[in-house]
């Protein structure tokens, strides 16, 4: 029944998108992807046990193992979808219509071989297919085209999504859906390797105690759960009050995430504070930047030197390294004001007058982030104490 449940997800978040088409982008990639919801969700009903049971028993088939075949061709077609899907959203629409009409060929071909083998074995009614026809060759070529064409599909989403997510820095929306896809492209391909033990099995008559079937719906139905999902996020399938309420959410998080490295810096007087009321996050980073820029006189000379150095001996990446000596100059410019000691102005290694537009919102998560990791550094490194220890024993 996993496959029913399944099914209900994917129209549903199919609808969804087909009801957003009249205020979201439209074209290609939205096609082959409603395309790839519904013959996935028609996919999992299909190649159920409890559909493929009650057809069986009910002679309504045309021919033994119909609805077994008609969930493997839509199955394939899902594959095929999501093959487009990656072609027209990664290139540009000329290779992508090359792509797309190479990989429909080869679609047709294997639909068709795949109708001709099973017409060919004239096979009786049987509860489990491969377990009564497996050790045929046909059944055997049949199910190297069905798990091949989906291992091949399988493989090249994970390729290009990984490929596309270490290249680009997509919203972060986008990047968790992105990230859904790849495990159901995973699950796509746990489902190929298990499907083909399977059908092992049936060949070189295996373990029969195991129940193929039941696990290989769990899979899929993982699988096409995450697609869909996954979907939901990376291509703005829901309305924009739903996003909205996702971003307020993410923003109140980092604004209290932030909140203790702004009373750190405070100390510098909320005079300077922005006067206008609201912005929320971007408030908060503009803020911390500018009492960072206020802070620059009292910060030591060599301190970043020597964090940079220390950085590279401990082996820290780029990212720790920079969030460190960031981290160095910060407290120990805070102590520093605190004493009283003031190295006088000039340039130092830190942001200033930073100005951050609100609707630019990958510079914002990105300042955020780097602040929010700064802070973490002045909480838990030792490193950081070390230093900023360094640099009382040197003013004193």
């Amino acid at each position: 029944m996993i496959g029913y449940y399944v099914c209900g997800l994917a129209i549903a978040v199919a609808l969804i998108r087909v009801i957003a088409r009249r205020r979201l982008p439209n074209g290609p990639v939205t096609n082959y992807l409603i395309a790839l919801l519904l013959t996935g969700g028609a996919a999992s009903v299909f190649i159920s046990p409890a559909t493929i049971s009650a057809m069986a028993t009910s002679k309504l088939e045309p021919f033994p193992h119909f609805t077994y075949l008609i969930g493997s061709l839509l199955s394939i077609s899902a594959a095929f979808c999501v093959t487009a899907m990656l072609s027209y959203g990664l290139n540009a629409d000329e290779v992508a219509y090359r792509r797309t009409r190479r990989y429909a060929i080869l679609l047709a071909l294997c639909s068709a071989a795949m109708v001709s083998l099973l017409l060919s074995l004239r096979p009786e009614p049987a509860e489990d297919f491969l377990a009564t026809y497996g050790s045929d060759g046909r059944v055997v070529a049949y199910q190297i085209i069905y798990i091949g064409f989906i291992a091949l599909a399988a493989c090249e989403f994970i390729v290009f999504i990984t490929a596309y997510l270490r290249d680009r820095a997509p919203r972060r929306l986008v990047k968790v859906g992105l990230q859904l896809e790849i495990g159901g492209g995973i699950c796509a391909t746990i489902w190929c390797l298990w499907t083909l033990a399977h059908s092992l099995a049936g060949a070189f008559g295996g373990i029969t105690s195991i129940k193929w079937d039941a696990v290989s719906e769990v899979i899929s139905a993982v699988c096409l759960s995450l697609m869909a999902l996954g979907a939901a996020c990376a291509w703005t399938m829901w309305t924009t009050p739903l996003r909205s309420l996702a971003d307020k959410l993410w923003e109140f998080h980092m604004c209290r995430v932030l909140r203790p490295l702004w009373l750190r810096l405070s100390i510098v007087g909320t005079q300077w504070a922005l006067p206008i009321p609201g912005l929320g996050l971007v408030r908060r980073v503009v803020e911390i930047r500018d009492f960072q820029y206020r802070l620059r006189g009292y910060v030591h000379p060599d301190v970043q030197a020597w964090a940079r150095a220390r950085a590279e001996l401990e082996g820290l990446s780029q990212e720790d390294a920079d969030a460190l000596v960031e981290a160095v100059a910060i407290q120990s410019a805070v102590d520093a004001f605190e004493a009283g000691h003031f190295y006088g102005a000039y340039l130092v290694d830190t942001p200033s007058g930073v100005t951050i537009d609100s609707d630019d919102e990958n510079l914002l998560m990105a300042d955020a982030r780097s602040l929010a990791r700064v802070d973490e550094m002045i909480r838990t490194s030792p490193i950081v104490r070390q230093l900023c220890a360094q640099v009382a024993s040197a003013r004193d």
